[in-house]
């Protein structure tokens, strides 16, 4: 039987976001954590904000590649239970890896109407998103520290699943994300 699997760029794109996705986790605590107005605070919040944002245009990136080549078929062994908490969790995924960095977005454009920037690694500049009432912030910050709980609980159980998956579980399902193989391929 053929392995049905992700193709390269696919592939690439998952790993480049999961990378992004668990330093940003990390950055993003350890400058919550530092205090206010200081320069490690600011400095580790520029990186936060390029790093959402290089999440923010990967998604749209991988979202527009996975439309034009479609995943790999599940393997008629799978459940059907397994085949629909497998596309919920991506569904999910997507949504979470858009709206987390949007919220952040809003976070930042709330109430400035003073400038249209804000300013990323190396002193890029990134447009905030205009019009954005100062009454946006709160519910933003509601959402994106939801959104950021609910990331962890989903890794979490994607990697488990993966795990599984290429130890455990069906044959037919190890190996479908690079660069792991099949067991005993």
């Amino acid at each position: 039987m053929q392995n049905a699997r992700y193709n390269g760029v696919a592939g690439a794109l998952h790993w480049i976001l999961a990378i992004l996705v668990v330093a940003q986790l990390y950055i993003g605590w350890t400058f919550a954590d530092l205090p206010r107005g200081t320069p490690a605070k600011g400095e580790w919040f520029v990186w936060h904000k390029t790093v959402g944002i290089l999440i923010l245009l990967i998604t749209v990136g991988r979202i527009g590649w996975r439309v034009a080549n479609p995943p790999p078929p599940f393997p008629a062994t799978m459940p059907g239970w397994e085949r629909a908490a497998a596309r919920a969790s991506h569904l999910f995924f997507y949504a979470i890896l858009l709206i987390l960095p949007l919220s952040g977005w809003v976070l930042i454009s709330s109430g400035k109407t003073d400038v249209a920037t804000t300013t990323l690694l190396g002193g890029m500049p990134w447009p905030l998103i205009p019009g954005v009432p100062d009454s946006a912030h709160e519910p933003a910050e509601v959402v994106h520290a939801v959104l950021i709980w609910a990331t962890v609980a989903l890794f979490v159980v994607h990697a488990a699943a993966a795990l599984r998956n290429q130890y455990f579980g069906d044959r037919a399902l190890s190996g479908r994300m690079p660069p792991f193989r099949r067991r005993g391929d």
